[in-house]
């Protein structure tokens, strides 16, 4: 069975063929309310900076940059990043 990682990891490559820059940023949080550490995975779209400064005129980015890291989720668990992918690639993918 393949792991949701590789799945993930995938779906990323298939979408950089397709022209679409996506990142996957792990980071650990920690939760004082359980007294735990938990890994928060948020994932990334590297868009370019002319179609950010169209779609949020308020707050224009450099025009010396070439891409602009936007977040699109952030989630505790790998399946909420692989369904929103999912989705993403269909869009793509009409």
């Amino acid at each position: 069975m393949i792991s949701i990682q590789s799945k993930i990891f995938k779906i990323i490559k298939a979408l950089e063929v397709k022209g679409y820059i996506y990142l996957i940023n792990n980071e650990q949080v920690f939760s004082f309310k359980s007294n735990k550490t938990f890994n928060l995975i948020k994932l990334f779209y590297l868009m370019p900076v002319e179609q950010y400064n169209k779609l949020y005129p308020e707050n224009k980015k450099d025009a010396n940059k070439k891409l602009v890291k936007v977040e699109i989720i952030k989630s505790f668990k790998k399946q909420d990043i692989l369904f929103k992918l999912i989705d993403i690639y269909r869009q793509v993918g009409e």
